[in-house]
């Protein structure tokens, strides 16, 4: 189970891993549930109605079909001994992550890892998913129950619940008829057919909000099996390298051999946290940000006055990961889990001796942030977003207009809060959510006018055609009925 908080505005995602073979088991691992801004936008059927056939999976609520997780060629999860395992997890203030496999509950499937990727301060959920089948030619597909209205926009799925919104955005290539909906028991669910290795974006909007965010552009990199995602968060960058080879690749900016990582870069060029799953290097541009003995998890994020670093190995091993470009500066862990070390300088190369255990290194740097600025970040991605969702939903050529208007607006504000003034940002991203607003006005307006001059085309069309077949029966009709009553 993952939350961000304990306010119902929060966001809580909870999955399963275990048998199917306990007592009250569905076939559902892996399968998850997703509650955000007071509403259940990814659901589970529940029990159901109690059958001699229901532990055998026939019936819809037990069957792997009911719930949000994989079909692998067709067949659903099997009652296995073994089950689906945690195989690794990560929980910290701005990165959670839990791996699972799959695996042992398919018949068809060596291999199925579903990891768990959500982001605390944007609310963004990825999960990734990588199936090695018993058969090359096995199809894969992706299931996700909801209660709720929902539109498909460009293979985008719009899910409204509430004063909520669920946005699912497959970031890699889906096969087949893209996403389709399908009417369940009780519920709706939406299938699509993915590869062998498929990352999809949970996005939830809060519709309550005075500016809606909406999910940032994605470019997704591909490279053999590893995945590299770039969403463009108008004042920072994050790229996540999903590397399911686990051998070293160089893709883009990042060269690792973890298993994930992720790495957010400012506007300005500096690397302001960045995390490696399962690894032990990870460089960015060139420049080292890890290297270690031994395969390790590691997280670090600059926060005001601090940074802070957490380390998860699961033996002992020597550990160097860089912050700047000073001389290093040693600290040494003694047979002890947690440990605290203050920096007096705010950039330095750290080398770590860790015995055993889970640790947290909290590093003095200066002050990053100035008081606010968080909120400032969050409200540009937020505009960016709303501009970019715009852009590829709105046709008319008048609210497009106003787009290029909210986006000029949008850059006044970046330059502002590139200059640091800070009460401009947030009156210049407000002007350019209004501006974006006002264009969807603008484009329901035209699609109400093209609808109405379609509806009199069509009676013209109507009347043109019975005035055509009365004429018809004028000129020929009549004279034919004439002569045949003549003859009789």
């Amino acid at each position: 189970m993952i939350r961000t908080g304990w306010d119902k505005d929060d966001l809580l995602l909870a999955t399963k891993g275990g048998t199917n073979k306990e007592h009250h088991r569905h076939f559902d691992c892996g399968s998850f549930v997703l509650n955000c801004f007071g509403e259940r936008l990814v659901t589970d059927p529940g029990a159901g109605t109690y059958s001699k056939i229901y532990w055998t999976g026939a019936v819809y609520h037990v069957a792997t079909i009911g719930h949000s997780t994989l079909l692998i060629d067709r067949e659903g999860q099997i009652a296995s001994d073994v089950g689906a395992t945690i195989e690794n997890y990560m929980f910290q203030d701005w990165i959670n992550y839990v791996e699972l496999e799959l695996g042992p509950v398919y018949n068809k499937a060596l291999s199925a890892r579903r990891s768990f990727l959500v982001l605390t301060e944007s609310l963004m959920v990825m999960i990734f998913d990588h199936v090695l089948p018993t058969r090359l030619s096995a199809r894969i597909k992706w299931l996700l129950h909801f209660m709720g209205e929902i539109k498909i926009l460009q293979n985008i799925a719009i899910i409204h619940v509430g004063n909520a919104e669920l946005i699912v955005q497959p970031l890699t290539l889906i096969s087949g008829e893209g996403i389709k909906v399908y009417e369940g028991e009780g519920d709706r669910y939406l299938k699509f057919r993915v590869n062998f290795t498929s990352a999809v974006l949970l996005y939830p909007v809060n519709l309550n909000e005075e500016i809606i965010s909406m999910p940032p552009p994605v470019n997704t990199i591909y490279k053999g099996n590893a995945i590299l995602i770039e969403l463009n968060r108008s004042v920072s960058i994050d790229y996540i390298l999903f590397n399911t080879s686990k051998e070293y690749i160089k893709i883009g900016p990042i060269s690792t051999n973890g298993y994930l990582c992720m790495v957010t870069e400012s506007l300005k060029g500096e690397v302001e946290r960045y995390a490696l799953i399962s690894g032990n290097i990870l460089d960015f541009k060139g420049e080292h940000l890890i290297h270690a003995q031994d395969t390790l998890d590691v997280a670090m994020q600059r926060v005001r006055t601090e940074i802070n670093v957490y380390i998860k190995s699961r033996r002992p091993l020597k550990v160097s990961f860089w912050i700047g470009s000073e001389k290093p500066k040693a600290l040494r862990i003694n047979e002890v889990a947690h440990a605290e070390y203050i920096y007096d300088s705010p950039r330095a190369c750290v080398e770590v001796n860790i015995p055993k255990g889970n640790f947290t290194i909290r590093i003095e740097v200066e002050k990053a942030y100035i008081e606010g600025e968080e909120n400032v970040r969050r409200t540009l991605s937020a505009v960016y977003g709303l501009i970019n969702w715009a852009k590829m939903q709105l046709r008319s050529r008048s609210a497009l207009r106003l787009i290029d208007e909210a986006k000029q607006t949008y850059y006044e504000a970046l330059n502002k809060f590139m200059a640091g003034e800070m009460n401009l940002v947030i009156d210049l991203s407000k002007k350019a959510a209004r501006l974006v607003e006002e264009a969807y006005k603008i484009e329901r307006k035209a699609i109400e006018r093209a609808q109405l001059v379609q509806m009199l085309i069509k009676i013209i069309l109507t009347g043109a055609a019975a005035v055509a077949i009365g004429f018809l029966i004028y000129k020929w009709g009549i004279p034919v009925i004439k002569r045949s009553l003549k003859t009789t």
